[in-house]
């Protein structure tokens, strides 16, 4: 079976909200009328770093392989997990600092109790089906 990848949600406030910062923090030098090499250069260098940014929040991506859930975080990390030792799923809104790019979350428990995992699938009801055809003692 081939491997199915899923998309990350993404909140369209954060991406406005990306935006709106981007567009303070580059305003001085447009507005300026300043054409020294600095203030280009600095300009040139906020505007990579927001590619990068969003390059990051669109390019998170959950992939299930056989019995392995693998998460994809832009170039930053790749995190493998066993399938069979998911415990539980359920819907969260939960904030907390995870590879997800939208609040509509899914929580992940595992069975040693310790580990949780907070993902935005894009097609959540398509995700959990495809961990409960694998894992059928998942509790969703």
């Amino acid at each position: 079976m081939a491997a199915v990848v899923y998309r990350s949600k993404v909140d369209a406030w954060l991406v406005i909200l990306l935006l709106f910062v981007w567009a303070v923090s580059s305003l001085p030098f447009v507005v300026t009328d300043s054409t020294s090499a600095s203030s280009w250069v600095i300009s040139v260098i906020v505007t990579l770093l927001f590619v990068v940014i969003f390059y990051m929040l669109f390019s998170i991506r959950y992939i299930i392989d056989g019995n392995t859930l693998t998460v994809k975080d832009g170039f930053l990390s790749k995190d493998d997990y066993d399938i069979r030792q998911i415990k539980s799923i359920k819907p969260t809104g939960n904030a907390l600092a995870s590879p997800a790019a939208s609040l509509d979350r899914l929580e992940i428990r595992f069975a040693n109790n310790r580990e949780t995992l907070l993902i935005s699938p894009k097609d959540k009801q398509g995700f959990i089906t495809h961990i409960c055809q694998i894992n059928t003692n998942v509790v969703c």
